[in-house]
């Protein structure tokens, strides 16, 4: 057999995926596919000339022989009919030192655990996540200001060069197998999330050294956060921890803005915060300070509301990426803040009256299908997308209780397919809860989104958040009141319609 020729299909997202196919190709492997949503990746791969798809269609897989499939960088569980298709191996990429730390973000739990080592690992896939024997892998240790950031790096550089001489293992025939001793295993399942949401000023917290731990795991630096940021809880707000130090108590002088955490002898001082949406706040203006610019954290007891919102949080972070591909689609077509401008133009409204006259559906379907069929008349646009109030008024100020609702649609829809649109995108909302207003922050692909919208439907009067740059409507026991606008037109024309 010619060992430096085999037939390969990569599937993965990271740099590391492009660094080991580019390492691939030099080493004589063809490269016959290449499965990813990475951008990057996918221009790469079509200035190789490299067949790719997306990563969501790896069922393609199966139209192709091959000798070994390289998972590298890649978050979701492959069926086991996809890693029985390569003619010799499939091979995955897991940056923990097996078979410790198997699972998801596996950087992060070492370093909130207080670990001194973590590593990096290839190994064979199997019928069960990250159980396959050994093929090669390198322990790393870790520094005292590790974060997840800086350790992702390192696996990073380490999975690089081990993935080197697993390859030249491949190519010379003397690759080894070493079977994993399972009962040392841990693992970390996608949706494990740390205790209480990241909220870092609870009595969970005994030391300074457990609160340093925790930032610094859930410090992502540029690279997207599955997992949860790090947060303080004051004043009935929210806030990010961007920057902190821990500090003998007898060594606290300098004169800056400072919010700590006192424990026995330690302080955990707080320099730098954001907004739960991710922007940057000014310490001396958000806060009153004491004579000597410092703010001392108090502790939350366990019987507070706010454990309940971080047992909340591992329930609903399983929908989470519903809500980031939704903001993602606002932010790529723009429709959140599509302009509603309607001018004095003769247009058909009477027709939507009689229509809506004829239909036996409840006020807020009513509200929205009003909304959409105007819409449909002043735009050449065939996406709507106003704020929905889901209600969920106890946790608002980290979980958001208006979520976008989006109805795409085409010019030859008639009133009952509308109607059917509008249930469904109701349904889908009631199936997938809410999300934590960190998201932004957390995911690039929607930084600078909010769930602000220019139109609004209220349930609840406790919730609404008063835009005057907002149309805001109000939905309670069988009616409606308009009750902010800066669309007169558009007032009288829902009031009309309505009547």
């Amino acid at each position: 057999m010619n060992y430096n020729n085999f037939d390969c299909i990569v599937i993965g997202n990271g740099v590391l995926t492009k660094l080991c196919i580019q390492f691939l190709i030099n080493n004589n492997f063809n490269v016959v596919l290449v499965a990813t949503s990475n951008i990057e990746i996918k221009k790469f791969c079509e200035s190789k000339n490299i067949n790719n798809i997306n990563d969501e269609d790896i069922d393609l897989i199966k139209q192709y022989s091959f000798d070994y499939l390289f998972s590298i960088v890649y978050l979701n569980i492959i069926n086991q009919d996809i890693i029985e298709i390569p003619n010799i191996k499939a091979i995955n990429y897991h940056d923990s030192f097996l078979p410790y730390y198997a699972g998801i973000n596996t950087t992060s739990w070492a370093i909130i655990n207080g670990e001194k080592y973590h590593g990096v690992t290839w190994h064979v896939m199997g019928k069960e996540v990250d159980k396959g024997s050994i093929l090669s892998q390198k322990q790393i240790e870790l520094d005292k200001e590790e974060t997840s950031y800086s350790l992702n790096l390192k696996c990073l550089y380490s999975g690089f060069k081990e993935f080197k001489k697993l390859i030249n293992n491949i190519t010379n025939n003397t690759l080894n197998e070493i079977n994993q001793n399972l009962k040392y295993r841990t693992y970390y399942g996608k949706f494990k999330k740390p205790l209480y949401c990241g909220i870092v000023n609870t009595y969970y917290y005994k030391n300074s050294y457990e609160v340093d731990c925790l930032i610094r795991g859930l410090n992502f630096g540029k690279i997207d956060n599955t997992l949860a940021t790090a947060k303080i809880y004051i004043n009935n707000k929210f806030y990010i921890i961007e920057s902190h130090f821990v500090m003998m108590k007898n060594d606290l002088k300098d004169n800056l803005f400072k919010i700590i955490l006192d424990f026995d002898n330690k302080y955990i001082v707080i320099s730098r915060i954001r907004d739960i949406y991710g922007n940057e706040i000014e310490l001396e203006k958000e806060f009153k300070f004491n004579e000597y610019n410092e703010i001392y954290l108090n502790r939350i007891w366990k019987n507070d509301y706010l454990f309940e919102i971080g047992e909340y949080f591992e329930k609903i972070c399983r929908y989470e990426n519903y809500w980031v591909e939704k903001f993602q689609k606002i932010k790529n077509q723009n429709i959140k803040n599509e302009s509603f401008t309607i001018d004095n133009k003769n247009y058909n409204y009477k027709y939507i009256k009689e229509f809506l006259n004829e239909q036996t559906i409840e006020i807020e379907d009513k509200i929205i299908l009003t909304i959409l069929m105007i819409y449909k008349q002043i735009t050449n646009k065939n996406t709507l997308c106003i704020g929905y109030d889901i209600d969920f008024s106890r946790y608002n100020n980290l979980y958001s209780n208006i979520v976008p609702f989006i109805i795409e649609f085409d010019e030859n829809d008639n009133i009952n397919e509308l109607i059917k649109k509008i249930t469904k995108e109701k349904q889908n909302i009631n199936n997938n809860k809410t999300y934590c207003k960190d998201i932004f922050f957390r995911y690039n692909k929607i930084s600078e989104e909010n769930d602000l919208f220019n139109i609004n439907i209220y349930k609840n009067k406790r919730n609404i958040y008063y835009d005057l740059s907002a149309f805001n409507i109000l939905i309670e026991d069988g009616n409606f009141k308009i009750i902010s606008s800066d669309n007169i037109l558009l007032e009288r024309i829902i009031n009309d319609v309505m009547k």
